[in-house]
This record gives C-alpha cells, structure tokens and sequence, in this order.
C-alpha cells in the first residue's frame, strides 16, 4: 500500500494526517524493513527539528494500532516498519548478528494444524510468526573470523 492510501486509511478510521504522522510514514516508506523509533526521529529531525521522539512514539503507537506500522520487538528494542499489504499481516526471519529481518512471502500458519487449537476451544483473533537465526552475510563473517583462529 502507497503512502498516500496509508493517510487516506488514517483519515478513514477518524484521525487528523497531522505533518507529524505524515513525516513518519515517509520515514517508514522510504526504507524496507523495521528501523527503530530512535532511527526514526534521527531521520525526521534533520528536516524537521522540531519533533521530539516522546512524539514519535505515541505516532508509531497509535499507527500500529491502527494496523498502519507493524512492530516487532528485537534484542528488547521495538522496530517498526509501514504495512504495505494493508493487512497488517507479515512475518520475518531475523538475523540476531546484524539485526536485518526479512519478510516472509507466506504465512507459516497456512500449514499449521488448526484442529489442535480448535480443541482447545480457542478463538485466534491475531498471530505473529518471527523466526530468530543468521543471514548468509553474518554466516560468513563468523565463518571467515574462524579461519584465522588457527
């Protein structure tokens, strides 16, 4: 979804597209994958001052409960990044190394057993799914470091 169908859908569900909230969705458009709220305001502040980052939070907050920015926690560190596909629906492998996550372009759940939950007469209104590894590039560095070790 394009930044503007993302105001539009803010404008929709009653809240005001205020130059703060429009200044955070280009921050989160201009970039694939999850930044920080800190990496956030870093990149608004140089154009935009004025903005604190108590006031990025409470954006970002209300973005994601709004299913505008999807949020996952990280090494104790909240990152956020825009819900293009508008569903608010993604799941990630990410690289405990660098921190890079990569969205997946399925949903593991399509494969999951949903009788087991049904038994546990269990209603499923939302998921996430992150799986926490190595990418190829942190791969190689430890594998290259390790070469030296002789």
């Amino acid at each position: 979804m394009d930044k503007t169908k993302l105001l539009k859908e803010l404008r929709n569900k009653g809240y005001k597209v205020t130059p703060q909230r429009q200044e955070i969705i280009e921050v989160l458009s201009e970039r694939e994958g999850h930044q920080s709220a800190e990496e956030v305001h870093k990149r608004i502040c140089s154009h935009y001052p004025a903005m604190g980052l108590d006031t990025v939070y409470r954006n970002l907050a209300l973005l994601r409960n709004l299913n505008i920015v999807s949020e996952i926690n990280f090494g104790g560190k909240n990152r956020y990044e825009l819900n293009r596909d508008g569903d608010g629906h993604s799941h990630h492998l990410i690289c405990l190394g660098c921190g890079v996550s990569q969205k997946l372009d399925f949903c593991p759940l399509d494969y999951f057993d949903w009788n087991k939950v049904l038994k546990k007469d269990f209603k499923v209104k939302n998921h996430r799914f992150e799986i926490f590894g190595y990418c190829s590039n942190c791969i190689q560095i430890e594998e290259n470091e390790g070469e030296g070790e002789e």
